[in-house]
This record gives C-alpha cells, sequence and structure tokens, in this order.
C-alpha cells in the first residue's frame, strides 16, 4: 500500500462520491481515508487498537458530507478530523 495520498485526487474522488455514491469511489475513498489514517497513526506513533482505527473511519464517514472544498484542501480536513 502507498503511503503518498494525492490531495487532488483524493478531492476528486470525495466529490464524486458524494455526487454518485458510486461502489468505485466508495471503495477508492475508503482506500484513500486507510492511507491518511495509518499515516496519522505511524506518524504520531500513536498506540491504537484496531477498535480505535475503526472509530476514525466512522468519524471521518460521518463527516464527510461537511466537507467544503472551498475552505480549503481535504487532506487538512480529514487529518483535523
Amino acid at each position: 500500500m502507498a503511503n503518498y495520498l494525492d490531495n487532488h485526487r483524493f478531492e476528486l474522488v470525495i466529490k464524486e462520491y458524494l455526487l454518485t455514491s458510486s461502489i468505485s469511489s466508495e471503495n477508492e475513498l475508503i482506500s484513500m481515508f486507510d492511507i491518511l489514517i495509518t499515516n496519522i497513526i505511524e506518524g504520531f506513533k500513536f498506540d491504537l487498537s484496531e477498535d480505535a482505527k475503526q472509530d476514525c473511519f466512522l468519524l471521518i464517514i460521518k463527516t464527510l458530507r461537511k466537507f467544503n472544498p472551498k475552505s480549503g484542501s481535504a487532506f487538512n480536513y480529514f487529518t483535523t478530523v
């Protein structure tokens, strides 16, 4: 799995998912969120259980529709969430 998250592609996939709810964009988005969450956990050397990682996914999914690309980058928004 790649450790790099392309913010431009990330935002395109979010937009596509929010407009179409397609399975392919959902799968790609989940993959991207996994990269983001894993990088944060490893980068800050958090010692978290798999349950805590799943809680991060749930929180991101709950806030997904609130993301506004005009207010900032997806990477910054979801890193903050």
